[in-house]
């Protein structure tokens, strides 16, 4: 492959030099924007004339990769065991935890303007929530997964609570390193717990690390010594690894020209319509900024995990 490639150079923002780079190509073309938000734009109003059908588009978010798909959609529906849990009755909550294990050495420009509802929630993580809540696919196939996804972040909308409809914070000194990338399902209490059993205060949840990958599941039992005390153990597990990194997966399945990790176009639509209401009520400086100390849960006020 690498002794048909060509080095070209030319001015991307601009149709004609576009045109020439683009028209001797006889194959399928795909594009490859590694470019900066305002050039992309500017590229996009370039090719506006040009016919480019939704599956010669790639969006790339290399967060997703194959590994971790299919690793939340083997989890979730090849176990008979997790489906009944899952459903909406028996979940008390959800929650999708990223913790960063860097701070903004070199990037703390575009985080000035972008910020992490942007760079973190718009994308990655309403991708993983999708994943998540979503009915099962027909397939693993592009057009079945996808259209999966998109009822599920159709239905999504932002529950203002106390008359805000997000928290936002930044961090103060502190320490890091040890980050967690989780997702965290908590389910509801039983119907009934039988008067004379004790012990049990958290609820079990199912915690499934997306890095590492592993899966870990609380079990409530009757404890050592007073058998009328109920306590929690785990069961561990670890999930298949990736035999590329992300990035490498999403680009392998855009030279096979396979779009199942490439974001679809309404799909995008609707993670900007998610997080709409927060970068509106966030750039009109709504609502309290807090802070918190690097490495931490987070501020002291804001409810715990």
């Amino acid at each position: 492959m690498a002794d048909g490639a060509r080095y070209v150079m030319a001015d991307v923002t601009n149709a004609a030099e576009l045109l020439d780079v683009l028209a001797p190509i006889p194959d399928r073309i795909a594009l490859y924007f590694a470019l900066p938000p305002a050039i992309t734009q500017k590229v996009c109003r370039a090719l506006a004339n040009e016919t480019l059908p939704e599956e010669q588009i790639f969006r790339v978010d290399h967060f997703l990769g194959k590994s971790t798909v299919l690793n939340l959609l083997g989890l979730r529906f090849a176990n008979r065991v997790f489906e009944p849990p899952l459903a909406a009755p028996n979940v008390a909550k959800v929650e999708l935890i990223f913790d960063e294990p860097l701070a903004l050495e070199g990037r703390a420009g575009y985080y000035d303007r972008a910020g992490a509802v942007v760079d973190m929630i718009q994308s990655h993580l309403l991708l993983v929530l999708a994943l998540t809540a979503m009915e099962p696919p027909a397939s693993v196939s592009s057009e079945d997964l996808r259209g999966a996804m998109a009822p599920a972040l159709r239905a999504a909308r932002v529950q203002t609570n106390d008359g805000t409809s997000a928290r936002r914070a930044r961090y103060t000194a502190g320490t890091i390193g040890a980050a967690r990338q989780d997702i965290v399902i908590t389910f509801a209490p039983v119907p009934h717990l039988p008067r004379g059993l004790t012990g049990m205060a958290d609820p079990a949840q199912l915690t499934i690390s997306i890095k590492p990958a592993t899966l870990e599941l609380d079990l409530i039992v009757n404890g050592e010594g007073d058998p009328f005390t109920l306590d929690r153990t785990k069961l561990t597990t670890t999930l298949g690894d990736a035999a590329m990194s992300a990035y490498g997966e999403v680009i392998a399945s855009l030279i096979d020209g396979d779009p199942v990790l490439s974001v679809r176009g309404d799909i995008a639509e609707q993670c900007w319509r998610i997080v709409t209401p927060v970068l509106d009520a966030f750039r009109q400086n709504r609502g309290p900024l807090d802070e918190y100390a690097a490495g931490s849960e987070g501020p002291t006020n804001w409810s715990t995990r």
